[in-house]
């Protein structure tokens, strides 16, 4: 009988109390928590991808923008042509009703160099006009540079890593 124990759970599981042939009730109820469990283990995990996906959104929208204005003719793939930003191109942009926030910026690739490395970044420049809630709510240490129209400053911000 010690042999054949594995024969033994198997057979009682399969069997009524009356002989018949039948699946009982704890490998019913085996199998409904195995199926709760799966279920509960697929909901967290699309849940955190969610969440995983909110967050990232959030990095993109809030170090950029959710629609962007370029100029079509020569565009590569860090720095583009100038848009002039006139007042009738902001004045349309301004009169639709899902337009909160219009900022003019411009970017340029570059290099920083260490001792033993070199590392590729974007350099973005902005206006007075730059939203910069996102960096404040993100900012662990220095402080966001005052801007001006008749002054240039050239204050910076670098991220954790870049500065490490």
């Amino acid at each position: 009988m010690m042999s054949n124990w594995k024969f033994f759970i198997a057979r009682r599981i399969y069997r009524s109390r009356e002989g018949e042939k039948e699946v009982s009730k704890p490998a019913v109820r085996i199998a409904m928590a195995g199926i709760a469990i799966g279920l509960a283990v697929m909901i967290v995990s699309v849940a955190v991808v969610i969440g995983f996906k909110h967050q990232v959104r959030d990095k993109v929208i809030g170090m950029g923008s959710d629609i962007v204005v370029s100029s079509i003719e020569g565009a590569q793939l860090y720095q583009m042509n100038p848009v002039v930003a006139n007042d009738s191109l902001l004045s349309v942009i301004w009169n639709i009703p899902q337009v909160s926030h219009v900022q003019r910026y411009a970017t340029k690739p570059g290099m920083i160099m260490t001792a033993d490395n070199f590392q590729g970044m974007i350099v973005k420049g902005v206006a007075q006009e730059y939203d910069w809630t996102y960096l404040k709510a993100h900012l662990q240490e220095g402080e966001i540079p005052a801007l001006t129209d008749s002054v240039a400053s050239n204050r910076v911000l670098v991220s954790r890593s870049m500065a490490d």
